[in-house]
């Protein structure tokens, strides 16, 4: 979600959204299981899609963070973004995340179940790989992937169901942010 390319084509804005929303959904229900490797600030709509995976590893370094900046942006998040958001997230997070745009370290993440484990960096790679070898019996064949695919619609139905459809105006052209994307002070 290129902030500054979507202020300057606002045309285009809710193609945009409805296209991001689209690949949640789809990564969301996949028939398959997903891992996501995190090597780095995991933010905003990074951050959403990063939830969208069924394992997500993230980095032991402490510079990485995780956070969605609604707030400090003036962007107000759709109904299925949201809807991910409670689904992936423990409602102990909820208000942090999408009222405060709290960030979090790999290490509170694990606390709460968001990420499976916080590798070092230099390891990061290959225990994802390790992880989703090892899940890889959940997808093994199309019968499989079929009944996961259906899982995982009935787990995450409200997100699914609204996720690029249910797309608003999130208020890209009334946000404030800087040129690289950060809030406007």
């Amino acid at each position: 979600m290129d902030l500054q390319y979507i202020s300057a084509n606002m045309s285009q804005a809710m193609a945009i959204q409805t296209d991001a929303e689209k690949l949640m959904r789809r990564v969301l229900t996949l028939g398959m299981p997903t891992v996501a490797a995190l090597n780095g600030h995991t933010a905003a709509g990074g951050a959403m899609l990063a939830l969208a995976f069924d394992k997500r590893l993230m980095t032991a370094e402490s510079q990485s963070v995780f956070f969605i900046p609604g707030i400090d942006l003036g962007l107000v998040y759709s109904t299925g973004m949201t809807e991910l958001m409670k689904a992936k997230m423990p409602l102990a997070m909820w208000n942090d995340v999408l009222c405060m745009g709290k960030r979090f370290q790999s290490e509170e993440l694990l606390k709460h179940g968001v990420v499976e484990a916080r590798p070092p960096a230099a390891d990061l790679f290959d225990s994802a790989m390790e992880l989703a070898t090892s899940l890889k019996s959940k997808g093994k064949d199309e019968k499989t992937r079929d009944t996961l695919h259906k899982i995982k619609g009935n787990l995450y139905k409200d997100a699914a169901a609204t996720l690029g459809f249910q797309v608003q105006d999130m208020g890209y052209a009334t946000a404030t942010f800087s040129a690289t994307g950060r809030p406007q002070k």
